[in-house]
């Protein structure tokens, strides 16, 4: 029986050194109100160049995360059997904050110095001219205090916890003399994630009814879109414990794991082993944070309306500067000035938006059954003793995860996210021809009926979503596209404006068969040899934005085969050996040393298409090994949108290369053989999927790569030695190269590979001493 209990903290973040808090904001002429503002957070504020280096910073931040723990278990042993059960209860602690700028921050640009030579609308029409307009410019506006942009934060904490506890059986069954089984049973309970003052928004209720419902929806049935007569504004964002909501992000997650495996002595050089296991993974604070929206905020200062010909507050001007009158005030010498309502910075909402919080922005939420990720992992495998010193091993392994949020790093999408706000599917483009009309259609304007001007009402009922809304876009732009009033949710910003994130819907397979081949040290030599075959397909793809299933494609993280050939070779010379057995100057200098050489052969790794037009098979994209080259690893002239023969002044080439690849029915409207350019085969927006993302067929360069350690230890004294190793990581520099550049036909690096994968020769030297 025995018992622990621990707790444990780590720190990330970084901290001011005593010389940088020494310096406040009015310290170097600013404002007393900024010191007050940042309290005890103060430093020198953030100078902030596009050319240059800054001058200091924002006020860093730390994040502390602890587990205490305690655990214990009781162990039994009796006849054929030994028993083990226990326990383990853990609660996890994530404490962060952020303090950003809180001495403000101003931004030097070229915006008010640089010559301008027209106006429009009274305002100046300026521009970039070269570097020097960048670079010198900046440093003059800092010189006449005149930044283009200047703000400063007010961000809260977060203090997260969530609770884990655990039992567990465990039964060693001897059989028999021949047959031991492994046989275990594990449960647990996660609990979910808790703000200790509820500083976080928690889900999206797609029902709730918000402030600006009827409003905007009597808005647009004064302007309807042709075929679609009403909207419906509903759906919101809750607050963790506002609004009916818990105050937990996530429901308890149960999880029960059995486990057995065996091991069977089929006869005196054969042994046969196997095993199934179902485990999960965790969810905790640890790991993942939460959306705190609402509880920090900014506060910058509009510094112009008309592109610098005058200010809001200040005098700054040429003539003023030019005299250097005394009575000359920047920009900075009241960078937030008093606002009508007697106020200079903007304070947090908090909570107090409610279900508009989010309104207009994006907004990536996690439900209630955030699932833990599940693997099922099994195991076969048989041994054989060759002879004494030679053992021969075939094994096969597979697993099966699902549950997952998470695969890798796939281009062009986000697999741990779901849109809810998707454009429904009846409107998308389908078919191989290029649709420019429909993308018109979607992106044709209209009225907004969520115009602030719509919400009035709000500056008394509601005057703090009124003045939030009155800063965000979304609300004081006029129009609004017609996608985006078909969506679900025609309230959230467009594209990614709602989207679940953490979803728990990606899953795994994975079969593994292995060969291989060890001997044990003999006469100085020992070696082993293995063959790997694997097959993986990971299902993480939404190949539209409207799919509600994802699909199954090619994983990047597995090889189809690997083959691994290493060995230790003791060098013949020393006491012992064939050589210097006899000591001498030969034995000190050449005896005890090891080479240990090491062969990879490995296939090469997938990569990734974006949607593009394709005529022909697709297994015809795949060169002859004779045939590929790094200008160009796979058939890119099968593509109709890669341009490499196409200029305007001699179109011909690609044309009858289009001829020879394209049927005449797939050409857009009113083109023809002798008219098309690349860009007509470039899918418009709103087109649905119509080219897979990744083909096993399709790989880069194959692996081919020698690793040589060489050692030896040198005995000083009894007790102590010192050990010398060389390492030579690709010892004859080989070279892997890196997958095409780019897959995007309409890219000039188009199926070209342009870098090196693997890592050049590299040498390192390592001495250690042991006493």
């Amino acid at each position: 029986l025995n018992f622990k209990a621990g707790y444990n903290r780590f720190v990330e973040g970084n901290e001011l050194t005593s010389v940088q808090t020494s310096f406040s904001p009015s310290s170097i002429g600013l404002p007393n109100y900024i010191d007050e503002r940042a309290g005890g957070l103060t430093r020198l504020p953030n100078i902030n160049f596009g050319a240059y280096s800054n001058l200091s910073g924002g006020y860093p931040g730390f994040t502390r995360f602890s587990v205490a723990s305690t655990a214990g278990e009781l162990s039994k042993s009796f006849t054929q059997h030994t028993l083990r059960i226990g326990y383990d209860l853990r609660q996890s602690y994530r404490a962060s904050n952020g303090p950003g700028q809180t001495s403000g921050e101003f931004q030097y640009r070229n915006n008010f110095v640089r010559p301008c030579e027209a106006t429009i609308a009274n305002i100046p029409v300026c521009a970039n001219n070269g570097s020097a307009a960048t670079v010198g410019l900046e440093w003059a506006a800092f010189m006449l205090d005149a930044p283009a942009s200047v703000s400063i934060d007010r961000n809260d904490n977060l203090y997260l916890t969530n609770p884990f506890g655990g039992i567990y059986v465990q039964d060693d069954w001897r059989v028999s003399q021949k047959l031991t089984l492994n046989l275990g049973f594990r449960y647990e309970l996660e609990g979910g994630f808790r703000e200790r003052f509820d500083r976080g928004i928690a889900q999206f209720d797609p029902t709730a009814e918000l402030p600006i419902s009827a409003a905007a929806e009597a808005a647009y049935l004064r302007n309807p879109v042709p075929g679609v007569p009403s909207i419906d504004v509903i759906g919101g964002s809750l607050y963790l414990g506002k609004d009916g909501a818990p105050r937990t992000l996530n429901n308890k997650q149960p999880a029960y794991m059995p486990r057995v495996g065996f091991a069977y002595q089929w006869n005196e050089k054969t042994v046969i082993r196997g095993g199934y296991g179902l485990f999960y993974d965790t969810n905790n604070v640890l790991n993942f944070g939460l959306d705190q929206s609402g509880f920090s905020r900014n506060t910058s200062t509009t510094l112009t309306n008309n592109n610098g010909l005058t200010f809001t507050n200040g005098n700054l001007s040429a003539a003023c500067r030019s005299i250097n009158s005394p009575d000359c005030q920047t920009l900075l010498d009241n960078p937030f000035p008093l606002r009508a309502d007697g106020t200079r910075f903007n304070e947090p909402f908090g909570s107090s938006l409610g279900l508009m919080s989010r309104a207009g922005r994006g907004f990536d939420f996690v439900t209630r059954d955030w699932k833990r990720a599940r693997q099922q992992r099994w195991r076969v495998a048989v041994q054989r003793e060759l002879n004494s010193n030679l053992v021969f091993e075939a094994a096969y392994l597979g697993s099966y995860t699902d549950q997952m949020t998470q695969v890798g790093n796939n281009p062009g999408d986000d697999p741990t996210e779901k849109r809810l706000n998707a454009l429904p599917a009846q409107y998308w483009s389908t078919g191989l021809v290029r649709n420019a009309a429909n993308e018109t259609f979607l992106n044709q304007t209209f009225p907004n009926p969520f115009n602030i001007a719509n919400f009035a009402f709000l500056q008394t009922q509601n005057p703090l979503v009124y003045q939030d809304i009155s800063t965000n876009g979304f609300f004081t732009s006029g129009t609004i596209t017609r996608a985006q009033l078909l969506r679900q949710f025609p309230h959230m910003s467009s594209g990614n404006g709602l989207r679940i994130t953490r979803v728990p819907e990606v899953a795994l397979k994975y079969h593994h068969m292995e060969i291989s081949l060890t001997q044990r040290l003999t006469r100085g030599v020992s070696f082993m040899a293995s063959y790997q075959w694997a097959s993986s397909q990971v299902r993480d793809f939404l190949q539209n934005e409207f799919d509600e299933e994802r699909v199954y494609r090619q994983n990047t993280n597995y090889r189809p085969h690997s083959l691994r050939l290493n060995g230790l070779i003791e060098l013949p010379f020393g006491e012992g050996k064939r050589f210097f057995s006899g000591g001498g100057i030969g034995s000190k200098l050449l005896g005890g040393w090891q080479v240990t050489p090491i062969y990879y052969l490995q296939s090469g790794r997938v990569y990734d298409f974006p949607n593009v037009f394709f005529f022909g098979d697709t297994k015809d994209i795949k060169l002859p090994d004779n045939e590929r080259t790094r200008e160009r690893w796979f058939n890119t002239s099968l593509f109709p949108r890669a341009q490499y023969d196409y200029t305007p002044a001699n179109p011909q080439p690609y044309r009858d290369r289009i001829r020879q690849i394209v049927p005449q029915q797939y050409l857009p409207p009113g083109k023809t053989y002798d008219t098309v350019v690349p860009t007509d085969f470039q899918p418009a927006g709103f087109h649905t999927r119509v080219f897979p993302s990744r083909f096993n067929w399709l790989r880069g360069d194959i692996m081919s790569q020698v690793d040589v350690n060489i050692a030896r230890e040198f005995p000083i004294t009894e007790n102590t030695k010192l050990e010398f190793r060389t390492d030579l990581i690709n010892a004859l520099n080989s070279v892997q190269w890196n997958n095409p550049a780019s897959t995007d036909p309409a890219s000039t690096n188009f199926g070209q590979v342009t870098s090196q994968y693997n890592t050049p020769r590299w040498i390192q030297f390592q001495m250690r001493l042991t006493f």
